[in-house]
């Protein structure tokens, strides 16, 4: 099932009403059954819903177990056992060794959301572990956290602190939070709908053939591809965070303006929040973070990419992307002193404006150029790109590239990240600028963008057939 489909607006309006209408003790059930149900339908294998049935059973048990244990070496294998276990349907899937067999497609090969639902259970264990969480002792809950439906298939990563509570905490119909949340729901799905697949029109006609073209036209189509990523992994946490705001809950943030960092290290602080924030807390940290030797400290470093680049995929362009964004931060740090020096020499505030600003282009430009190894199809691929988008004659001039793409199609794009850019920075600036808006205003903006989506969806046979990130 498609979270944004017709279906599935009449299966969470449904799910709504019976979740206000039936009494607090059992909403859970109300949730849970909504959950396997969604799963269920929107993953291809029943094997697969076998599997994370068993692993979430047995995390809940070891979870308790290892809480309760004094002994410290059935501690950490119970410990060990359990993240392995939880870490080898990713290898095995993502490695191609799916156990149904005639498998032919990458998107039928990996399940529904599988390593988000991996890394949120893997930070449950842990943290029983260390103790900084109470296992939780009602398994109806406790797979509800694993399995609630909006989160399930791009995230965000939750950490069992913010969700068990509000799991078993009362709470009521609010107006406000319903409407703030339709809001979200609605930009969402007006950015997957009409956004992004206009993005990737210009992105898949570059990178479906890139050796037929150089220069402006791959140039274009990589900063293209820069936002259309963006768009579309925010979309879905926008639908996400607005889905569970309407039923009651608060789900974290995954974005925070990403494409305005100033630093690499400062982008993994705004670019999917819970995935970075988690790499750091159950894998940065643990090896010594930066308090170690400075090799040992970039090694940290390399290995939290790594994981990174893998967590996306086993094939060389991921790993190579978590390669790149590794020694861009190792860079950052190795040349941090003479970054210091000749801003002192030159007179330059470290927080100036213009220093800030430089630091935005080069950080923009890095991220973008990245891009190229995570949507190339092949690594020889990305490497035609990277080489040869530099080119300004032949197919890679101006001419070549209105003439490829259209000069109205050209503008179009570029006015749809400009707009999209703007309501982000609205959105982000904390002042509340829509409910200052007249209530005929509000209610025609609600309109149109629900037309708009309607309509998007009546054209087309699907929603650029999933999210981008459902495939990790």
């Amino acid at each position: 099932m498609q979270i944004i489909s017709f279906q599935f607006i009449l299966f969470f309006i449904i799910i709504s009403i019976l979740h206000y209408s039936v009494s607090q003790r059992f909403r859970w059930i109300t949730l849970l059954a909504a959950s396997i149900y969604f799963y269920t339908r929107s993953t291809n294998y029943l094997f697969d819903s076998l599997m994370l049935s068993g692993l979430i059973l047995i995390n809940y048990f070891t979870a308790i177990a290892i809480f309760r244990d004094v002994n410290r070496f059935r501690r950490k294998l119970a410990l060990a056992f359990c993240i392995t276990l939880n870490i080898l349907p990713i290898f095995l899937y993502k490695a191609g060794l799916h156990p149904v067999p005639d498998v032919s497609t990458f998107f039928l090969l990996v399940p529904l959301g599988l390593s988000f639902v991996t890394f949120t259970q893997i930070s449950y264990i842990i943290d029983a572990y260390t103790r900084k969480t109470h296992p939780e002792k009602h398994i109806g809950i406790y797979s509800l956290y694993v399995l609630f439906f909006p989160k399930i298939a791009s995230g965000p990563i939750e950490r069992a602190k913010n969700m068990l509570h509000q799991l078993k905490a009362k709470n009521s119909f609010d107006e406000t939070r319903v409407s703030s949340g339709i809001r979200l729901v609605l930009w969402g799905a007006f950015k997957k709908t009409l956004i992004v697949p206009l993005l990737a029109l210009f992105v898949n006609h570059a990178y479906g053939s890139p050796q037929n073209h150089a220069g402006l036209v791959l140039a274009a189509a990589t900063l293209f591809y820069t936002f259309q990523i963006y768009y579309d992994f925010s979309a879905y946490t926008d639908i996400a965070i607005g889905l569970a705001r309407i039923l009651g809950y608060n789900l974290s943030q995954n974005f925070r303006l990403p494409y305005f960092a100033d630093s690499i290290a400062e982008f993994w602080k705004r670019w999917h929040i819970t995935l970075s924030s988690w790499t750091r807390d159950y894998i940065y940290i643990p090896l010594g973070g930066n308090r170690v030797t400075v090799p040992r400290h970039y090694l940290n470093i390399l290995v939290v990419f790594l994981v990174i680049g893998l967590w996306h995929g086993f094939e060389l362009t991921f790993i190579t992307w978590g390669l790149l964004h590794a020694s861009a931060m190792i860079f950052t740090f190795m040349i941090s002193g003479i970054r210091a020096r000749m801003t002192s020499k030159l007179g330059l505030a470290k927080n100036s404006s213009l220093m800030r600003a430089l630091g935005i282009a080069a950080t923009f430009l890095f991220v973008a150029f990245s891009w190229i190894f995570f949507r190339a199809y092949t690594l020889s691929d990305a490497v035609y790109i990277a080489t040869h988008m530099f080119s300004l004659t032949g197919k890679g001039s101006l001419p070549y590239l209105i003439e490829f793409f259209g000069a109205y199609e050209l503008l179009i794009g570029i006015a749809a990240i400009v707009i999209v850019e703007l309501i982000h920075s609205l959105q982000h600036s904390g002042k509340p600028f829509f409910q200052k808006l007249p209530v005929w205003a509000r209610w025609a903006t609600y309109l149109i963008a629900a037309w708009a989506v309607i309509l998007a969806l009546q054209l087309a046979d699907s929603v650029e057939d999933q999210f981008i990130y459902q495939r990790f």
